[in-house]
């Protein structure tokens, strides 16, 4: 790799004023307020922004401050983080917003966010370099495929000597005077022109970019592992008996944590008088869900009546189910 013919200081301004012109208007952007800031992070972490947009608006109306927040009860935030995903964050979004009300003011610093449950060092420095003009770049995966294109890293992204490369060039090319605004034009690029398949005529600094002047920007950014997907079947009792179904709790820890669902089994039953089979894709895995309809007995299962069924919090693929079978 060598250097970009360029300088920082017309990168950043040809970005700047792109972004200026063509910025998605997000309900956040322009706030100075950290914790609108911090809730918007956590939200968009793996979600798409039509859907983040509204469950942003939810929480900030039912919890204006963080103390709100960490005043309410787990459920609640459970139950508003319904249909999301990636329920691990809505655990992590209650503990950070204990952990700021004991401490009674937000984070001053980059490094001060990490301390916060759920704050790594893309979260960090995004609401830093915006509520505080903290000169740091903040480098998610959109980031990465930017700057590795743009600066034509031919090291493997994921690994610490390309990983290395991005952060001291991107540092290099952040605008002292606006750095929460550039770290957000190089999200929007990401997400809007330098995709996977880049739209390179319509790039506002395409002129900078190695990537294009050495044809290599389809070869990048290169990433040396990828995670495996493996296919699982999961097998669950809809077990009904006098007007009442058992319901369990997911564990803290692994997939849909803390919320309600079927008691699952451990294998396939060898008869079952009805069942469903439905498919269900997460990041690792592939999962074919088996919900039979059968009676069982469970220590770990609690009786619900059905009327009460609706109100509990679901995985949003039982929650379609229930309702696809006009269980709610």
């Amino acid at each position: 790799m060598s250097s970009p013919t360029t300088t920082s200081t017309s990168f950043s301004q040809d970005l700047l004023s792109w972004y200026d012109q063509n910025g998605r208007e997000l309900l956040w952007r322009g706030l100075s307020d950290p914790y609108a800031i911090w809730l918007s992070e956590i939200i968009m972490q793996q979600t798409q922004v039509a859907t983040g947009t509204a469950y942003w608006e939810r929480f900030m109306a039912k919890f204006p401050t963080v103390q709100q927040l960490a005043q309410a009860k787990r459920e609640e935030v459970l139950n508003l983080w319904q249909g999301l995903g990636y329920y691990r964050r809505a655990h992590l979004l209650h503990e950070g917003a204990n952990a700021i009300a004991q401490m009674g003011e937000f984070p001053t610093s980059a490094q001060a966010w990490k301390d916060i449950p759920g704050v790594g060092p893309y979260t960090s420095a995004a609401i830093a370099s915006i509520t505080l003009n903290e000169v740091i770049p903040a480098i998610d995966g959109n980031a990465l495929r930017v700057y590795a294109r743009v600066f034509d890293i031919d090291a493997p992204v994921d690994r610490r000597e390309g990983s290395k490369m991005i952060s001291t060039l991107a540092h290099q090319h952040l605008s002292a005077a606006r750095p929460g605004d550039q770290n957000q034009a190089i999200m929007d690029l990401g997400a809007h022109i330098c995709k996977p398949n880049p739209l390179c005529e319509l790039c506002p600094v395409h002129i900078h970019c190695l990537g294009r002047q050495r044809t290599t920007v389809s070869d990048r950014p290169i990433r040396q592992s990828r995670t495996k997907v493996t296919d699982e079947d999961w097998h669950f009792a809809w077990s009904v008996e006098g007007g009442h179904a058992l319901v369990t709790s997911r564990p803290k820890q692994g997939i849909w944590p803390g919320l309600h669902c079927l008691p699952q089994l451990n294998q396939a039953p060898e008869i079952s008088a009805k069942s469903w089979q439905f498919s269900h894709k997460l990041t690792h895995k592939n999962l074919t869900i088996h919900i039979h309809e059968m009676v069982i007995e469970s220590t770990e299962a609690q009786s619900i009546p059905l009327s009460q069924i609706e109100s509990c919090n679901w995985p949003q693929p039982f929650r379609r189910w229930l309702a696809k079978n006009n269980y709610i």
